[in-house]
């Protein structure tokens, strides 16, 4: 089987020679970067229209977690379910798709259970238009093909679809799951892995349709409209408790789409010390999360880190004799260490509304989610002003603009001078795959850079390649590039004396505070962010 092959076909009845034999199509597709087909044939039977519309919806949601989440992610997948005589139907299949290798087993079950050397499978050998492997027992107790012996990778799946989609995208360290109609039968499974968006598989109507309705159950949405937007949380089994999933529906051109975000407590709650910060920035920060008082403000755009940098910085504050609090909208995820307030503006509780309310409750420490008016601004700013500890986070792309911005809101300057403890801008970049990456020549603009942020020219950076770790991508994991600045007394002087954001960002250069790009230039001298992934953040310069 060392051939390349462009379009493999696996039959399967979900018996266990079936899953030897979907192993090794998935294999050899992944091999050869084939387009895998995977088939079942259900017996001629005297079906109703219903009847059989639920069986085959029914066995294309099995047959989408008869491969593993890897091999899904990595492959362009075709499911079908026909209804005839096994043999008969594969070869029809093959010459219809065009297939260039069928793989079977020799011991099936149900509709395949005769799927043995001298009935169906010696029918497929005869009448194939291409070759044929076939997965046999070996004497050892294990499985294998002419080529020698199958390696075996059971899928490990939960007992619903919805799940089990939930389960592969946490295994895949996904953050978004998008489910979209794209056609008036089909729709399309996107993962955000590692900030980017890539497609994992397509679903006929009907399944990704009850699909949906999992979904929104679990949630405890309204199944019974799709006419209108709704938001929800789901409730898991304890096989995947340490995942909180949030769920947004909408009504789109062509059906209902679907968002889910998963936030996986080991991927939110790391220690300072494990988000990339030099030891420099991990000071920085550690003296403003020490802080008894003041605002310490993380910005960023969307998807930048900001809570996942607040989180750990609120945990590495945890303590018996700290009372901490906090309103979000809406709550990532629910801690011990503190009371989280949600925000509710149907019923009145906006985030302004709730930050008043927790200031009632004696609190050491307080957290608002996300600063997005004057009045939260002011409200914040008041709580610090007290002597309290607030940690918010904000929209903005520099510590500059940060603080441009908090004025903006209408903040008056001599009190944000007085309160603001520190900022610390973030992005978030996909770290290179230790595994492959490969030696290149940094670039004269790269040393040039390295020269002004007091970095060491390197000799050689890397660039990413690809290999079976990283599913072909050059990347494993993110990391994160900061801008940190402690509020010093000249920091506080240009607030008073209303600098602009320009000359507020030279008098931070001239401080020693430097910029996002410092931290990024010697992420790429030290082999761990590539240059081309580093200088394409937006805001970076």
């Amino acid at each position: 089987m060392g051939a390349a092959h462009r379009e493999i076909l696996v039959a399967t009845d979900f018996g266990e020679a079936s899953v030897a034999a979907v192993s090794h199509a998935s294999k050899l597709a992944l091999e050869s970067s084939a387009q895998l087909h995977l088939l079942h044939v259900l017996p001629h039977h005297e079906w109703s229209p219903g009847e059989l519309a639920d069986e085959r919806r029914h066995v294309l949601e099995r047959l989408g977690t008869a491969i593993t989440a890897d091999v899904e992610l990595a492959l362009k997948t075709v499911k079908e379910v026909v209804v005839g005589h096994p043999a008969d139907e594969i070869v029809a299949y093959a010459r219809r798709r065009g297939c260039d290798l069928v793989v079977v087993g020799t011991h099936g079950h149900n509709a395949l259970r005769r799927l043995t050397l001298g009935s169906v499978a010696q029918q497929v050998l005869r009448e194939s238009p291409c070759p044929v492997a076939v997965i046999r027992p070996h004497g050892g107790g294990g499985w294998e093909a002419d080529g020698g012996p199958v390696f075996v990778e059971t899928p490990i799946s939960l007992e619903s679809p919805a799940l089990d989609l939930i389960d592969r995208g946490r295994r895949l360290a996904a953050t978004d799951v998008h489910i979209d109609p794209v056609s008036a039968t089909r729709y399309s499974v996107r993962l955000r892995i590692d900030g980017r968006l890539v497609e994992y598989c397509g679903l006929e109507s009907s399944v990704a349709h009850h699909l949906i309705n999992r979904l929104k159950t679990l949630a405890g949405l309204d199944i019974t409209t799709s006419f209108r937007p709704q938001e929800g949380r789901l409730r898991l089994p304890v096989e995947i408790d340490d995942t909180e999933v949030r769920i947004t529906t909408a009504p789109v051109a062509g059906g209902e789409a679907v968002s889910l975000r998963l936030l996986v407590r080991s991927r939110v709650f790391l220690p300072l010390e494990d988000l990339g910060l030099s030891t420099t920035h991990l000071n920085a920060i550690r003296d403003m999360a020490q802080t008894a008082e003041g605002l310490v403000a993380i910005s960023g755009p969307t998807g930048a880190g900001k809570t996942t940098l607040a989180y750990s910085m609120l945990e590495s504050l945890a303590s018996v004799d700290r009372n901490m609090v906090s309103i979000e909208d809406p709550i990532e995820m629910a801690v011990p260490f503190m009371r989280q307030l949600a925000a509710d503006e149907k019923h009145g509780l906006t985030l302004a509304a709730g930050l008043r309310a927790i200031l009632r409750m004696d609190p050491d420490v307080v957290f608002v989610g996300e600063v997005r008016d004057a009045e939260t601004a002011n409200v914040a700013m008041q709580a610090a002003n007290s002597g309290r500890y607030v940690l918010s986070t904000l929209h903005a792309r520099s510590v500059a603009s940060t603080v441009a911005g908090l004025v903006g809101m209408g903040l008056d300057r001599r009190t944000l001078a007085a309160n603001l403890t520190g900022v610390v801008n973030v992005r978030l970049v996909r770290r290179l795959c230790t595994a492959c990456r490969k030696p290149a020549a940094p670039s004269e603009h790269l040393l040039a850079r390295c020269d002004q942020a007091g970095v060491p020219r390197p000799s050689e950076i890397f660039r990413p390649e690809g290999c079976q770790f990283c599913r072909g991508t050059g990347y494993r994991g993110r990391i994160g590039l900061y801008e940190v600045a402690n509020v010093d007394t000249a920091m506080a002087a240009a607030i008073v004396e209303a600098m602009d954001e320009r000359a507020f960002e030279a008098m931070l250069r001239s401080s020693g505070v430097p910029p996002l790009i410092d931290d990024a230039v010697r992420k790429i001298a030290s082999g761990i962010v590539g240059e081309r992934e580093a200088t394409s953040v937006h805001w970076l310069a």
